[in-house]
């Protein structure tokens, strides 16, 4: 067993042991007033610590409380350390809402509990125990757009006539198809060969059964008397080879034999045939000769094709050394079931599984599940506990809503079910009225399993609530009085506008909604999904990048077209009268608009025209990241300076309307980020970043940015209803109530799958539109509002949803006047959102995920290069723009170093040559001038030889290479930290070394007369204390001891390699705890404090650092 991790049962480890003991004893009377509040279900679940457990939790029934009562309960009655619970929910709002739930229960040991989402989950796995994936090689996430350069690669050498191949405008029409196929296929657990073999054992079925239906089926018109030939059909049907299907996937012949047993006896007992014809219509088509046939017959070959494809699309992405998001967790169950040990490595590690959402789990994620829990020291009995509830499924796969918890059963046939009915949040009547939705779902739980009973009773309120059912005339009409209602009940009933809630099932509706709102001023916080190249700001951006390319191609109708534009763009804050002069002079001259600006008296004028004209130049050259800096003003010092960024990025602009600011921000990361991403192992240039718009907008591909827009810290929330799950309001809006809105089905894939295959997501089935209503009329406390309309926006008639009584609703009506304005703003096209300027509601969202890394807390604390400012615009805000050079050498550096042990971990020979190639390709990719790419290579080549020739020898297999802390819920003070560190040594006796790389000037001693060595000094001591605090305080590595950091200095001084070890004395730690504690609390309550009159040098940095301690409360 590797140092770090405990066996089965193992106890603490003493002085760990005592300190938890201690907090326990002090938070159990926390736990005992909390447990007396459960209801008796919720006790016998939490009481539940050891074996299999099931709790069918219906919504508002307190399964985040249980759920944490669990775990405070397993740390009161067992000898396991917190980091040996692991508990797996589906978005990081559960995730974090479970943690805060056992703060209050068990301190701050909650930090130490495992708590994931499957995807932070696969993350630190692999973070982890890299060895084992991609042979230690650090592959990078793929993006949407080189998903779709590889199938089209792939698609254009493929033969003419495959059935994938097909066209429209020049364009491939099933790419999209394919890519969203081959994610479905990954989170089925089913790989190329897998798809194969179905396949192969599918098409052997369908030609053995399909004569025998064809005898049944071909008659003239299907009556009764031809319901005994289909019983023949299906008596005679062989039962067929048992394939080696994948699991959990059934044979062909199963499938057909007991669907079409089924609709026969149904036929047989009813003497109808309809049970036989709703079989045929689902199995069976006619071909060309009138002859009943398979419909998967005609489908096969275009699987057969996407297999081919998607082999290959694999394949691709491993030469590129990339994983698109559904491999992480793929790639993690493959690990499991191939390599016992680390199987059992894991299996020791967690040895209590909890899962939130079980219903919603897919097929990858419960192998995962199953695997864990599949511990032989259990004896088939592991202590592993589900909690889910069919009836809000709305993200699984169809069909395996059910089977989940079934499969759990068969599994685990012993394992208590407790089911829980006692609802917290909402009044009985609201609950009475969604009842009768949900039951209408032919797939329940209650159907399979009769020992469940899911009638949920109110338990939190009495009373009834209100419940209006509310029908307009058309959308405009209902979102007027949606909007007027919501202002009513704000202003004259006093309902606070954050407890109240707008549901809709897509984003389309609200959209429509928001400018009703804005008329009427009502706050609001809606979670959009916008399209970061629709911003104003961007498409500006987009505009003048399409202007400097055409210029550089010397496309002068281009350009002129695109330069007139610009020019008229407000940042440049030119006088419109300017501007038209301009424009009449260039027509009257025949001339284009640049030479007139060349030729203008106004130097303003003259200067843009040059400065277009330089970054054209440098724009076949210069790499991407350098001429967007230009264009946005981020580089200081140029002898002209684009006025973009201090247009839309000014200290005022941020002091007026932070709202907007943020959000502006976030799409122009949003941008760079995706940049950063495209083509990453190729420097790329202007035209490049042409190319990647084009590409987004031919194959209508959005650049999504999901940041709430915010108006107010009291607002009425926005949402649809997925986003909705697992949130609760006072009172909820359900709008546009209709049957095309809800009920109506959106499948419109290229590639579907024979019926032995249910892999496609949920959505389309009746009983998903009932779930999916069902959670958004849960949501609800106290009020519950539906409201639809009866005519379209064009005039047609629309129905409400089918599953509601539609006498209950009553028709509303407006006022002449306020029919003509909600007209008027329905035509409007572009509604602006006003924005609060509010800082704590703006950075809220933000606040709540921050994690504190060193680099953040020395740039805060350093008043001589940056400060709290720059801390918010470049920490916070993170303000985007191209790494400096000598950063991205050090990257690169960084990159050669973890390949060089990833040579030793494989027992490669590190030989200079291999490791100096290896170099070379990752300083390519940080994409860097040609003359400092040259500059640094030849520096590289020259250190990196002398660097691994002195320690080469220290390096050894079990060294723990650049750990990332993101999700070790390491807490210091009250703050969350996160950070990487570059090397850490873990030894028997619990001590551990951690070791930074530096590739700058080597620092020779820690005192230092000369400031700037002072100063490098206290940033190196400071990094190698916060490293200690993250080990000690981690989940994985709390029981080691940080006894000294050391640097490590790539560059020689004097020919020799040095090392800077220090010893961390107990007044350092503390005084480096103390002050992460301080600049938490100053960044939580968003106090920037000015240090413009600090001294700027190490005793200006000190006397800071005073200050805040000082007035610095420590939590209690």
């Amino acid at each position: 067993m590797q140092p770090g991790h405990f066996g089965p049962r193992e106890k603490l480890p003493r002085q760990l042991g005592a300190t938890l003991h201690t907090v326990i004893l002090g938070v159990m009377s926390q736990f005992d007033q909390e447990y007396q509040k459960l209801n008796k279900p919720q006790k016998e679940a939490v009481d539940t610590v050891y074996g299999p457990l099931m709790v069918v939790a219906g919504p508002g029934t307190g399964k985040t409380q249980l759920l944490s009562m669990r775990v405070a309960n397993i740390l009161r009655t067992s000898d396991v350390l917190p980091r040996n619970i692991l508990c797996l929910t589906f978005t990081e709002s559960a995730a974090m809402a479970m943690r805060e739930r056992l703060l209050g229960l068990i301190g701050i040991d909650a930090h130490k509990v495992a708590i994931h989402t499957f995807h932070s989950f696969g993350v630190e796995v692999i973070n982890q125990y890299p060895q084992y994936f991609y042979n230690g090689a650090q592959f990078t996430p793929s993006d949407e757009v080189l998903q779709m350069e590889i199938v089209r690669e792939i698609l254009q050498n493929l033969p003419y006539d495959n059935p994938l191949t097909s066209t429209m405008n020049d364009s491939f029409v099933y790419i999209k198809a394919i890519i969203q196929a081959i994610e479905n296929l990954k989170k089925a657990g089913l790989d190329a060969h897998g798809l194969r073999t179905i396949l192969d054992d599918n098409q052997a079925v369908i030609d053995k059964f399909e004569p025998l239906l064809g005898e049944a089926f071909n008659v003239t018109r299907f009556s009764k008397s031809h319901i005994p030939g289909v019983r023949e059909a299906l008596e005679a049907m062989p039962q067929g080879r048992e394939a080696d299907i994948p699991e959990p996937f059934q044979p062909l012949h199963t499938v057909i034999r007991n669907s079409l047993e089924t609709a026969v006896s149904e036929a047989e007992e009813s003497g109808s045939t309809k049970p036989i014809t709703a079989w045929k219509s689902v199995w069976l088509q006619k071909n060309e000769h009138n002859q009943y046939v398979f419909k998967d017959r005609a489908n096969n070959e275009r699987l057969y094709a996407l297999a081919e494809v998607y082999q290959r699309y694999q394949a691709e992405l491993h030469l590129r050394e990339r994983y698109d998001f559904a491999d992480m967790v793929l790639q993690v169950l493959h690990v499991l079931e191939t390599y016992p040990e680390f199987r059992y490595e894991l299996q020791e590690q967690y040895q209590f599984l909890l899962v939130d959402e079980f219903q919603d789990s897919n097929d990858v994620q419960l192998r995962i599940l199953y695997a864990l829990a599949d511990n032989p020291v259990h004896e088939g009995n592991p202590d592993f506990m589900v909690v889910g509830d069919d009836d809000q499924a709305i993200y699984k796969f169809q069909g395996a809503e059910v089977s989940n918890i079934l499969h759990f059963r068969d599994m685990y046939p012993e394992a208590p079910v407790v089911t829980l009915r006692e609802n917290y949040r909402s009044r009985q009547n609201l609950l009475d009225v969604a009842r009768p939705v949900i039951t209408q779902g032919e797939t329940r739980l209650e159907t399979a399993l009769p020992e469940v009973e899911k009638t949920l009773r109110a338990a939190g309120s009495s009373g009834d609530g209100t419940i209006v059912y509310a029908r307009m005339e058309t959308p405009v009409h209902e979102y007027t009085w949606v909007a007027r209602e919501i202002r009513r009940l704000i202003d004259d009933d006093g309902m606070a506008a954050g407890n109240i809630a707008v549901i809709g099932r897509q984003h389309a509706s609200l959209e429509q909604l928001m400018p009703h709102l804005r008329t009427l001023d009502v706050p609001v916080v809606y979670e959009r999904r916008q399209n970061v190249l629709e911003e104003h700001h961007i498409t500006q951006l987009i505009e003048l990048t399409y202007a400097v390319q055409a210029l550089a191609e010397g496309e002068h109708e281009r350009a002129n077209e695109y330069v007139s534009r610009v020019l008229s763009f407000p940042f440049w804050q030119i006088d419109p009268v300017d501007i038209w002069r301009i424009s009449s002079q260039a027509y009257q001259q025949r001339m284009h608009w640049l030479d007139i600006m060349l030729e203008s008296q106004d130097p303003y004028i003259a200067k843009i025209a040059r400065f277009l004209l330089e970054c054209s130049q440098r724009a076949a050259s210069e790499p991407l990241e350098y001429v967007l800096d230009r264009l946005i003003g981020s580089r200081k010092g140029d002898e002209f300076r684009s006025p973009y960024r201090e247009y839309h990025f000014s200290d005022q602009r941020f002091d007026h309307n932070r709202g907007e600011y943020v959000a502006f921000l976030s799409a122009l990361r949003l941008l760079r980020e995706r940049l950063q991403g495209y083509r990453s192992r190729e420097v790329i240039y202007l035209r490049d970043f042409v190319e990647f718009i084009e590409l987004h907008r031919e194959n209508d591909m959005p650049i999504v940015d999901e940041t709430p827009f915010v108006s107010s810290e009291d607002a009425v929330h926005v949402l649809t209803a997925h986003k909705a799950k697992g949130q609760e309001y006072d009172t909820v809006f359900i709008i546009d109530g209709q049957e095309s809105v809800w009920a109506k089905s959106k499948d419109r894939n290229r590639i579907t799958f024979p019926g032995n295959m249910p892999i496609k997501p949920a959505g389309d089935a009746l009983d998903d539109q009932l779930r999916l209503f069902f959670v958004a009329m849960t949501r609800a406390r106290s009020n519950l509002y539906i409201t639809g309309y009866e005519r379209d926006n064009a005039g047609k008639p629309s129905p409400l949803v089918p599953f509601l009584d539609h006498s209950q609703f009553t028709q509303e009506s407006l006022e002449p006047e306020a029919v003509a304005d909600a007209l008027e703003r329905s035509w409007q096209s572009y509604h602006p959102l006003p924005r609060t300027s509010d800082a704590h509601a703006v950075l809220k969202p933000i606040l709540d995920t921050y994690q504190l890394n060193v680099t953040h807390f020395l740039k805060f604390l350093n008043v001589v290069w940056s400060g709290p400012h720059t801390f918010l615009l470049e920490s916070m805000l993170r303000f985007p723009q191209a790494q400096t050079a000598s950063a991205a050498y050090g990257s690169a550096v960084h990159a050669t170093l973890r390949e060089a042990y990833r040579y030793i971990e494989n027992g490669w020979p590190l030989e200079d040559e291999a490791i100096l190639d290896a170099f070379e390709g990752f300083l390519r990719q940080q994409r860097m001038r040609e003359h400092e790419y040259e500059k640094y290579r030849d520096q590289g080549r020259k250190e990196l030889p002398r660097y691994l020739g002195a320690r080469k020898h220290t390096f050894e297999p079990g060294h723990l290479i650049e750990t990332n802390f993101k999700n070790q819920g390491v807490t210091v003070e009250g703050a969350r930290l996160s950070g990487a560190i570059d090397k850490m040594v873990l030894n028997q006796d619990s001590s551990c070394q951690v070791y930074d790389f530096k590739t700058g000037k080597p620092l020779t001693g820690w005192s230092k007369n000369n400031d700037h060595e002072a100063l490098k000094a206290w940033r190196y001591q400071t990094q190698l204390i916060f490293y200690k605090l993250l080990v000690e305080n981690s989940r994985s590595w709390s029981e080691y001891t940080v006894d000294r950091g050391t640097l490590e200095f790539v560059r020689p001084y004097k020919d020799d390699i040095v090392t800077l070890e220090l010893a961390m004395e107990d007044a350092d730690v503390s005084r480096v705890a103390s002050l992460i504690g301080a600049v938490w609390e100053r960044i939580q309550n968003l106090d920037f404090p000015d240090v413009s009159g600090y001294e700027k040098d190490m005793s200006g940095i000190r006397q800071f650092e005073d200050d805040l301690l000082a007035d610095y409360k420590p939590p209690t």
